[in-house]
């Protein structure tokens, strides 16, 4: 059983401003043994603060730490159970996401103000050549 937390320091002091548990309960897929379960790094837009762990879902908190939107994601087989490590990233109004794995691969944007999905492309990486599908992808803009 594992804890999930975003916090909130002060750039000056580095204390505490406060804390939000964001998942609690068994991770659905192993992790890499130089890193931990949650290797996503959340981004900003300096409003939202949004958290993308590839296996559970995407979170939008706001800067007082209240939870603004949850979107659920299905947890997709990594190569070796290697865990996730892409991280979001935002454009405009979207928040952008880039998942290769096992199973299926996709590119999709969700709007970033209520976390609904607004396109997905799915990718194929059934390269016979490649010796795997999955990887740590974090979108370039």
């Amino acid at each position: 059983m594992l804890h999930y937390f975003l916090y909130c320091l002060d750039l000056k002091t580095g204390a505490i401003q406060w804390k939000q548990e964001f998942y609690t309960g068994r991770p659905p897929e192993g992790h890499h043994r130089k890193n931990s379960f949650t290797s996503e790094t959340p981004v900003t837009d300096g409003k939202l603060i949004y958290i993308y762990d590839e296996n559970l879902g995407i979170w939008a908190y706001d800067r007082n730490g209240k939870l603004r939107w949850n979107t659920k994601q299905p947890a997709l087989p990594m190569f070796n159970e290697f865990g996730t490590g892409g991280s979001a990233v935002l454009h405009g109004e979207i928040l952008i996401v880039l998942s290769d794995n096992e199973k299926q691969q996709f590119l999709a944007a969700y709007d970033k103000q209520t976390g609904k999905e607004l396109w997905r492309t799915n990718r194929d990486s059934k390269d016979p050549k490649a010796p795997r599908r999955s990887g740590w992808t974090t979108p370039f803009l």
